[in-house]
């Protein structure tokens, strides 16, 4: 997708232990439903995780601050976490909620 300086992603997003961010919820006015509004098949979906940024990997911290920084073409790569919902994933992943959800970021 295309981020221009100041457009927002819209996303509440969690880092997990395993070095991605979990997408907790999307906004309807931000950069990533847009998105999902042009694609049939490659939607990004609350609960899905965020493993890799502009080729960044290995540290949700690091994705994060790669999100909040990114200008113009921006690559992430996602992957379909095979839960009903984001509860579900934090349940079956068999970790406190606290733990999972490490630090919580809405992307404005």
């Amino acid at each position: 997708f295309d981020k221009g300086a100041g457009q927002a992603l819209g996303m509440n997003i969690a880092t997990s232990p395993g070095g991605s961010l979990l997408v907790e919820s999307l906004h309807p006015d931000g950069l990533i439903e847009q998105w999902n509004q042009s694609q049939s098949q490659d939607q990004v979906r609350a609960g899905d995780e965020v493993v890799a940024v502009n080729g960044v990997r290995g540290d949700g911290r690091q994705l994060l601050q790669q999100l909040k920084v990114a200008a113009g073409m921006t690559e992430m790569t996602v992957l379909r976490v095979p839960f009903a919902g984001v509860e579900d994933a934090r349940s079956k992943a068999s970790l406190p909620a606290a733990k999972l959800a490490s630090k919580l970021a809405a992307l404005a």
